[in-house]
């Protein structure tokens, strides 16, 4: 009983603890070196590309940003960072950390494995550059979360991530691809 109060604790803490300036500097700063990381990469292999939502009005557009930080943001960083930590006593978090993160990438071709996905969804979702760039925002939000004691620099941290990779590097278009022939 007293561990599942300590949990309660820890998870409103998580939820109602607006982080400080530091925090938000090293959301920052770890956004940019996620940048780093995966746009080169992406951009080489292809999985990435410089494009706009084709299609796409602008005031959707702008629903769509917005929505991304409802989820898959807040959802995915309730369920995969928050949740756990928060149930696992301090000294186990590094693997709490480690076993959510590894839940966080298989659960992304997990939710395209049933016969309703489209092919488009079940080739972006199990491409090996997704699931490293899934890895790399996972572990970059699990850092933030751990370090500023905050869900909200983890959540705006994964919800600017997604709304860039859909608005303007060839996420949407990916996803929403009519001949189904991903790379």
């Amino acid at each position: 009983m007293l561990a599942a109060a300590v949990a309660g604790q820890r998870f409103l803490s998580f939820v109602s603890t607006p982080g400080a300036a530091a925090d938000w500097a090293r959301a920052a700063a770890l956004l940019v070196f996620l940048a780093i990381c995966v746009v080169p990469a992406g951009l080489a292999t292809g999985f990435l590309r410089p494009a706009t939502a084709r299609g796409l009005a602008q005031r959707k557009r702008i629903l769509l940003a917005a929505a991304v930080f409802v989820t898959p943001a807040l959802a995915e960083e309730v369920v995969f960072r928050a949740l756990p930590l928060s149930l696992a006593p301090k000294a186990a978090w590094p693997w709490a950390a480690a076993a959510s993160l590894a839940a966080f990438v298989v659960y992304h071709p997990l939710k395209v494995a049933w016969p309703g996905a489209s092919a488009a969804r079940r080739a972006t979702f199990t491409n090996p550059v997704f699931l490293v760039c899934a890895l790399l925002l996972g572990a970059v939000c699990t850092l933030a979360l751990v370090t500023s004691g905050s869900l909200w620099p983890p959540v705006a941290l994964h919800g600017t991530t997604v709304a860039a990779w859909l608005l303007w590097l060839g996420g949407y278009d990916r996803l929403h691809e009519q001949n189904e022939t991903t790379p």
